[in-house]
């Protein structure tokens, strides 16, 4: 008999790849979104820093940021006033000695270096760090590893 069709054996061969191909998928898409909740982050805190800086420069009140785990604040140096706050999805940690930033009433930061990083080191992020000089502020990517110190994050 010459019949048409698919045996059993060729339909499960079928299921099996088709089932191989979409969680190879699902892996990526979570790679991927992942990659992009962290990235969203960084271009957050970035815009609230840079914002930070510009405030305390127009106003002439000296602003701070403050982080501390998954919170992350802009508040007024002087009175304490919280004037924005947002709460992450990943932990962030501030390389300063108390999770604290100033800007001074001429917009400038105190000190040396700083920077902020997503904690986790080994993220797929583009960008998972922010670097505040003095007189700028750019985001970067860790060095595979490192700690969150300025000279392991290259700046782009």
């Amino acid at each position: 008999m010459n019949e048409r069709g698919f045996t059993l054996v060729e339909l499960l061969i079928v299921v099996a790849l088709i089932g191989i191909l979409s969680g190879l998928a699902t892996y990526e898409f979570k790679r991927e979104q992942r990659k992009s909740i962290i990235e969203a982050e960084v271009r957050d805190m970035y815009t609230e820093i840079v914002n930070a800086r510009l405030q305390s420069f127009y106003t002439k009140q000296p602003r701070a940021v403050i982080v501390s785990g998954t919170d992350f604040k802009v508040v007024d140096a002087t009175s304490g006033a919280t004037l924005s706050s947002m709460t992450l999805k990943h932990p962030v940690v501030l390389n300063t000695t108390d999770n604290r930033l100033e800007f001074a009433t001429s917009g400038l930061t105190f000190g040396a270096f700083s920077s902020v990083c997503i904690e986790q080191a080994d993220n797929p992020g583009f960008i998972d760090s922010i670097v505040i000089s003095a007189a700028k502020v750019n985001m970067g990517k860790r060095v595979s590893g490192g700690d969150c110190g300025t000279g392991t994050i290259v700046q782009r």
